[in-house]
């Protein structure tokens, strides 16, 4: 694995600097299923592990473990190697931002709409709230701006794009993302055995639905939701 640093950033916290996204997917694979770790928390360049300072003989047994369960092989986890297609609805009440986003690129609505559906995305990054995805492959976004003023609530469900990423918000909560639609699909539950619907290094697409598809969907998903 492509790794050029490694340090400890905590009492019981070792930090690997990884800039190859690859690697860094195939890393947290590794070391979530190994059980050794009480975190692993996944930054765009870096990994880091949590670990019990009382389990470990010394700092140094820590990177050695380390060391060797990032070179023991694994199979790789098929949810997140399969590519998941995700609804989209762009009615304007839904993607107030539209109008704003091909303000910035020189696009049509209906051309930005086009852009983003054809795109291929990976998840690069899951935080800032539980679910919320971060996407690359919006290159052709690059142009596009945060908000200047940050919406206090924005729905669950919202897309975003913004400096050449994709958003998207598994949770109702603030943010300033410009809004280019709203998915129907519920990508947090807790109650699930999975939560989330999105994982590290998976493949996203989005398919463009109506208004009359996002309700319907939308109303199945609150129906599957009642206890």
């Amino acid at each position: 694995m492509k790794i050029t640093g490694l340090q400890f950033t905590g009492d019981d916290v070792l930090t690997l600097a990884m800039p190859d996204r690859q690697a860094r997917y195939r890393a947290l694979n590794t070391l979530l299923r190994s059980g050794t770790w009480r975190e692993v928390v996944a930054g765009k360049t870096v990994l880091s592990v949590q670990f019990d300072p009382l389990r470990f003989a010394s700092l140094e047994a820590v990177k050695t473990c380390l060391w060797q369960e990032l070179n023991t092989p694994y199979e790789l986890d098929q949810s997140s190697a399969n590519e998941i297609e995700i609804p989209i609805c762009c009615d304007l009440d839904l993607a107030p931002d539209l109008a704003f986003i091909s303000d910035k690129l020189g696009l049509s609505p209906h051309a930005v709409i086009e852009k983003h559906i054809a795109t291929s995305y990976q998840v690069d990054l899951i935080g800032f709230t539980p679910g919320f995805a971060y996407l690359e492959g919006a290159g052709w976004a690059s142009d596009v701006p945060r908000l200047t003023r940050p919406r206090q609530s924005v729905p669950a469900g919202s897309v975003g794009l913004a400096a050449g990423q994709c958003g998207l918000y598994a949770l109702e909560g603030p943010g300033g993302w410009p809004l280019i639609g709203r998915t129907p699909r519920r990508l947090f539950n807790p109650q699930d055995q999975n939560p989330f619907q999105l994982h590290l290094g998976q493949s996203v697409r989005f398919r463009l639905i109506t208004r009359d598809d996002y309700r319907i969907a939308k109303a199945n998903t609150k129906a599957k939701a009642k206890p």
